[in-house]
C-alpha cells in the first residue's frame, strides 16, 4: 500500500523536534548536563538500555544547540560538561 499523508508527517517531526529544541534551551539557562536533561526528555522510568538511547538523544539536542551557537560549553571542577545558553 502506499504511503499516505507524508507532508504532515514530516511537519509533526519538524514541530516536535524545534519544541524539544525549545525546552532544552530554557533547561540551560543554568548549566545542564545531558544527564540532567534525559529526565526533562523523557520523564518516564528508563531501563539502563533506554538510557543509553536517552543520553544519546539529550547530548545530540545539546550538541545541535551547541553547534548554532545557542549553548556555551562548560568544564566543571568535576570534569562533567554542562551546556548554558551563551550570554548567562
Amino acid at each position: 500500500k502506499p504511503f499516505i499523508g507524508l507532508h504532515t508527517r514530516i511537519r509533526q517531526l519538524n514541530e516536535h523536534h524545534a519544541a524539544r529544541l525549545a525546552e532544552v534551551l530554557v533547561a540551560c539557562s543554568t548549566p545542564q548536563s545531558a544527564m540532567d536533561i534525559v529526565p526533562m526528555m523523557f520523564p518516564r522510568p528508563l531501563d539502563a538500555h533506554q538510557l543509553t538511547f536517552a543520553l544519546g538523544e539529550a547530548l545530540a539536542h545539546c550538541h545541535k544547540l551547541w553547534f548554532d551557537g545557542l549553548l556555551r560549553r562548560e568544564v566543571g571542577a568535576d570534569e562533567v560538561v554542562r551546556f548554558v545558553v551563551r550570554g548567562v
